[in-house]
C-alpha cells in the first residue's frame, strides 16, 4: 500500500512538473546515478550474486533502476539538440559513452540482466536513423555468441566460413 500511494505521488509529481525541468536536471540527474552505480560497488549488498542492492534497514534500492531513467533523459537531450547527426564522429562518440558507461557499472556489479537491458536502446537508436546494417551487426554478433557458448569452436568456424561463402556467393 506505501508503494502504490508513493507512485501515485511520484507520477502527479512528472504530471505537473515542466518538461524544461528534465532538460535542466538531464545530466545532473545521470551523473547522480553513475555516481550511485560506483557507490554501490563500495558499500552495496550482494544478493543472489550481484553486488547491486543498497539496504537501509528493511528497505532495499537498486540504483541500475533510476540510471535507465538517466540515461534515457540525457540520451533524448543530446539527440534532440540541434545540429545532431548520426553522420558526425563526435555525436556518435557522445551517445555511445552515454549509453554504454552504465551497463560496464552494472557488469561489474555482476548483474547482466540489468545491463542486458541497455541494448534495448538499439532500437531507438535504429528508430531514430541509425543504420539498419548497424542493428543487423550487433544481431549477428549477439547470435555468434550465444553459438559460441553452446557449439564447440570448430562447429562455430565452419559455420562462420560458411555463412560468408554464402553471402559472397550471392552477392557475385
Amino acid at each position: 500500500l506505501i508503494w502504490i500511494l508513493f507512485s501515485f505521488g511520484l507520477i502527479w509529481l512528472i504530471m505537473m512538473s515542466d518538461s524544461k525541468a528534465y532538460v535542466a536536471f538531464a545530466y545532473l540527474f545521470y551523473a547522480f546515478t553513475l555516481l550511485l552505480l560506483v557507490a554501490v560497488l563500495a558499500f552495496g549488498r550482494k544478493v543472489n550474486g550481484a553486488q547491486s542492492w543498497f539496504e537501509i534497514g528493511s528497505f532495499r534500492f537498486q540504483p541500475s533502476e533510476l540510471t535507465k531513467v538517466g540515461t534515457n533523459l540525457v540520451i533524448a537531450h543530446a539527440m534532440s539538440r540541434f545540429g545532431f547527426s548520426w553522420y558526425k564522429m563526435s555525436d556518435l562518440l557522445k551517445l555511445m559513452a552515454i549509453w554504454l558507461v552504465p551497463p560496464v557499472l552494472i557488469l561489474l556489479q555482476n548483474d547482466t540482466g540489468s545491463a542486458l537491458v541497455y541494448g534495448v536502446f538499439l532500437l531507438v537508436f535504429y528508430r531514430e536513423g541509425m543504420s539498419a546494417y548497424i542493428l543487423l551487426f550487433v544481431g549477428l554478433s549477439a547470435f555468434v555468441a550465444i553459438l559460441a557458448l553452446l557449439l564447440p569452436l570448430v562447429a562455430l568456424v565452419v559455420i562462420i566460413i560458411a555463412v560468408t561463402f554464402f553471402v559472397l556467393w550471392q552477392k557475385g
